[in-house]
């Protein structure tokens, strides 16, 4: 069993009791055990076409836990539909856009957040749902959904605060980025960027460590920086596969709108939300198999360090 050295800085001799029950099933590796090719990965500059290949990499391993409960895909497609329903309704209560446009920035912002917030929130929420059922699924466990849905709603006070915060977070940068358009826009990056890099395994954090909102936000910053590095940023290399692989479902969209501009458009729509649901399922169980092992040093089964690795590169 490999124990990370430190964690955030502090020194590591035991496993909580959460961790020890992440170690079900896991092959334990070290970084020091990799190969010199898979050691190379650590760090390295890739660029779209590397990144494309890392999230087809892990397209596989990731697809195999949601073949095995494809009712994974209906969280992420609920909450697509939720937060859909949610807008028109929002907006038509408004009268249209134009209701929700104010004398100015902040009065339109006002307007708007409680929408974000909702929209945000069903995000989060989600996340966590289809994050406890990938969990128990690498720990060998077949649980209903509903169970994952239960352990949710067992720390739901917290992920609606952790929605809230989030919402407000690309609140104040969208009205930075209004504000100026050349500094409000850098620093509205710097700060989308620094809150990204913190809250990327914040919802982990907040299903099985009993941390507040903004503690939990340290923790997942400090998990990692001490697994990562702080000159590491996440790559979205699942979405980057998977746009890849709409690439043609957009052009056969596109072919059949030529014929019929209703199919065709109907065919994009599905195709979309179809995307958006497995992209949001993938993410849930990638983001189990690291938290997994930024906390212990497990790879989940299926899972290679490299990989693990590879998610991130430096900038």
């Amino acid at each position: 069993m490999v124990v990370p050295a430190s964690i955030g800085g502090q020194p590591r001799t035991t496993l909580t009791a959460a961790e020890q029950q992440l170690l079900a099933g896991s092959t334990t590796t070290s970084r020091l055990n990799m190969s010199g090719a898979a050691a190379g990965l650590v760090g390295g500059r890739r660029g779209l076409f590397s990144s494309v290949r890392v999230g087809f990499d892990l397209l596989p391993v990731s697809w195999s836990v949601i073949a095995a409960q494809p009712s994974l895909l209906m969280v992420p497609l609920i909450v697509l539909l939720s937060s859909v329903i949610a807008v028109v309704g929002y907006v038509g209560a408004f009268g249209g856009v134009s209701g929700l446009v104010g004398p100015n920035d902040f009065v339109a912002t006002l307007k708007v957040f409680p929408l974000v917030a909702f929209v945000c929130t069903a995000s989060v929420v989600g996340q966590a749902v289809v994050t406890v059922a990938a969990s128990d699924a690498l720990d060998g466990r077949r649980d209903t959904l509903g169970a994952a849905w239960l352990t949710t709603a067992g720390q739901l006070p917290r992920l609606v605060a952790f929605g809230v915060v989030y919402a407000a977070e690309r609140t104040v940068t969208s009205l930075l980025r209004n504000r100026s358009r050349l500094l409000g826009r850098l620093a509205a990056d710097l700060v989308d960027r620094a809150w990204d890099f913190a809250v990327f395994l914040a919802i982990p954090v907040l299903l099985y460590e009993d941390l507040p909102v903004f503690r939990a936000v340290q923790r997942s910053g400090k998990l990692v920086a001490s697994r990562w590095g702080t000159q590491f940023t996440a790559r979205s290399v699942l979405n980057l596969a998977l746009f890849v692989l709409m690439l043609p479902l957009m052009i056969i969209g596109v072919l059949v709108t030529l014929r019929s501009e209703l199919l065709g458009v109907t065919f994009l729509i599905a195709a979309l939300m179809g995307v958006v649901a497995l992209s949001g399922a993938l993410t849930g169980v990638l983001s189990a198999a690291l938290y997994r092992y930024a906390t212990t040093g497990a790879v989940a089964p299926g899972f290679r360090e490299d990989e693990m690795w590879s998610v991130f590169s430096r900038r």
